[in-house]
C-alpha cells in the first residue's frame, strides 16, 4: 500500500486516497477503517470539529477502480488553510470571503456550543458570523497530523 497524497475534488466531496491492488481489497478494508478512526480521533483531540459535521462526514471511498481513500465534506481545506476576513486575516492558500458565510451555520454552531442565552440565538449566530466574515477564520491544520498518526500506528 503506498500513500499517494492524491487529492480530488468531486461534487463538493474531496478524497485523499491510496493505491491498493484486487488482492489487497480485505486488507485495504481495514486499513481505510483505521484511517477514518484516525481522522475522527484527530479532529476531536485538536478541536476541529465545531459541531462533529466534519468528522462525521469522514467515510471510505473508492476513488478509481485501483485508488481508494476517504472522503469528507469540503470545507475541510478551510479548515486546514483558514480563511482571510475582509478585514484582516489570512489563509495559507489564499482563501477569502466574498460575502458573507451562511447564517443557519452558524445558528447550528451556537446552538450545538450552547453558546449565551437560548432566546437570543439568531443574534448571537449573527455576531459570530459577522466576526468571521471580516476577520477570518485561523488556519487549523489537521491533515498531515491524521496522516502522520495513520502511518505511524
Amino acid at each position: 500500500m503506498k500513500w499517494s497524497g492524491k487529492i480530488v475534488d468531486i461534487d463538493g466531496i474531496d478524497e485523499l486516497g491510496m493505491a491498493i491492488g484486487n488482492e489487497q481489497k480485505n486488507f485495504f478494508t481495514q486499513e481505510l477503517q483505521k484511517l477514518v478512526d484516525v481522522a475522527r480521533e484527530v479532529m476531536a483531540e485538536e478541536d476541529i470539529n465545531a459541531s462533529y459535521s466534519l468528522s462525521q462526514s469522514v467515510e471510505p471511498r473508492m476513488i478509481d477502480k485501483d485508488i481508494a481513500g476517504i472522503a469528507m465534506n469540503d470545507y475541510w481545506k478551510y479548515v486546514e488553510h483558514g480563511v482571510a476576513g475582509v478585514k484582516g486575516g489570512m489563509s495559507t492558500a489564499g482563501f477569502k470571503f466574498d460575502k458573507k458565510p451562511a447564517l443557519r451555520d452558524f445558528i447550528r454552531w451556537v446552538g450545538f456550543r450552547s453558546i449565551g442565552d437560548k432566546s437570543n440565538i439568531i443574534q448571537n449566530a449573527n455576531k459570530y458570523r459577522n466576526i468571521v466574515y471580516y476577520y477570518g477564520r485561523k488556519a487549523k491544520p489537521f491533515i498531515d497530523k491524521i496522516i502522520n498518526r495513520y502511518l505511524n500506528s
